[in-house]
C-alpha cells in the first residue's frame, strides 16, 4: 500500500461511542491531516474525527445503504468528511494520500491473498 504513509491504526473489537472517542484520541491527529476510514459505515467516527481534530475524513465501506445513510448525516454538517462505496482491496489512491488509515472491526473481514508484494 505505498498510497499511505506510514501510520496505521485498527480496532478489532466492538466498540461504544464512548471507546470510538478514546481510541481516537490517541491516533494522535493533528489539523489539516487527512484520513483514510476503511470500513466506516454510517460515519459516526468520521464525523468526530473531523469536528474534534479539523482533520478531513474519507469514508469508504462495501455497502451501499450504509454509506447513503453517512451521506445524509452530513447533510448541513461544516465538517469535511466524504464518503464513497468502494472495496479496499481494489481502490486506488495516489501516493502519500492519506497520513492516518483507521478502520473499526473491519480488517478483520479482508483476506488478504497476494495483496503484499
Amino acid at each position: 500500500m505505498s498510497s499511505f504513509s506510514s501510520t496505521y491504526v485498527c480496532s478489532v473489537v466492538f466498540l461504544d461511542s464512548e471507546t470510538t472517542k478514546e481510541f481516537v484520541e490517541k491516533m494522535n491527529l493533528k489539523p489539516g491531516q487527512k484520513v483514510l476510514d476503511v470500513g466506516c459505515g454510517i460515519g459516526g467516527g468520521d464525523f468526530y474525527m473531523a469536528e474534534k481534530f479539523d482533520v478531513h475524513v474519507v469514508g469508504i465501506d462495501l455497502s451501499v445503504n450504509m454509506i447513503s445513510f453517512a451521506l445524509e448525516r452530513a447533510i448541513g454538517l461544516s465538517c469535511s468528511v466524504e464518503f464513497e462505496v468502494a472495496d479496499c482491496t481494489t481502490k486506488h489512491y495516489p501516493d502519500n494520500s492519506f497520513d492516518v488509515i483507521y478502520s473499526r472491526d473491519t480488517i478483520l473481514h479482508i483476506q488478504v491473498l497476494n495483496m503484499i508484494s
